[in-house]
């Protein structure tokens, strides 16, 4: 079996999230105007927020797995997403 990628190589990868990338760049055209001190102010402020979010999202991504490793749980969760899905094509065909 292949080993689980180190907590390091999840955070090298993270410079390959295209959509991190957007939201950055449209945060600092935003937020600075081109000022040197709003960029740093913007730095300051998103940077712990983007912590605590990838935070949160490890944690509940550790939590699911728990819940998930049941296959009945996996079993609904599939079925049910499965719904959703074919519903939003329901829904954009109308």
């Amino acid at each position: 079996a292949t080993p689980a990628p180190s907590a390091w190589q999840g955070a090298a990868m993270q410079w390959l999230n295209p959509k991190a990338w957007l939201a950055a760049v449209a945060g600092v055209g935003a937020y600075t105007g081109g000022e040197q001190h709003l960029l740093w102010l913007f730095t300051w402020i998103y940077g712990p927020i983007c912590f605590l979010s990838v935070a949160s999202w490890a944690w509940a991504g550790s939590v699911i797995r728990q819940y998930l490793s049941n296959p009945r749980h996996l079993r609904l969760l599939n079925r049910g997403l499965a719904v959703l899905l074919v519903g939003s094509a329901v829904y954009l065909v109308i």
